[in-house]
């Protein structure tokens, strides 16, 4: 057996509750990894609200990228263009994702 976090090695004979533990779903722990999980236990909540209110970030870059497009702000913040709103939308889309557009 190994530990579920960093893979310490756990002997066969490990008593639950010494220097190893069990989860619910059946997978050892070591005590150290169980303290530094349970320790952040806050931030895995926070970041499961974050999950579940993803509604909150989409409404918030809908309106920042319309601002930005009325505003005829380009993907790249020094430049202003012309664009129709829906090549300036598939830019800063693209942009977002990680794809740059060609010229």
């Amino acid at each position: 057996m190994n530990c579920f976090s960093c893979g310490k090695n756990i002997p066969n004979k490990s008593i639950e509750g010494t220097e190893f533990i069990k989860d619910s779903k059946d997978n050892w722990w070591c005590i150290d990894c169980a303290k530094r999980c349970l320790t952040r236990w806050p931030e895995f909540e926070q970041y499961e609200k974050l999950a579940e209110d993803g509604g909150k970030y989409r409404e918030g870059l809908t309106s920042t990228l319309q601002w930005s497009i009325n505003e005829g702000y380009c993907v790249r913040p020094r430049e202003r263009c012309s664009a129709s709103a829906e090549k300036c939308l598939k830019c800063w889309i693209l942009h977002l994702v990680g794809e740059e557009m060609e010229g």
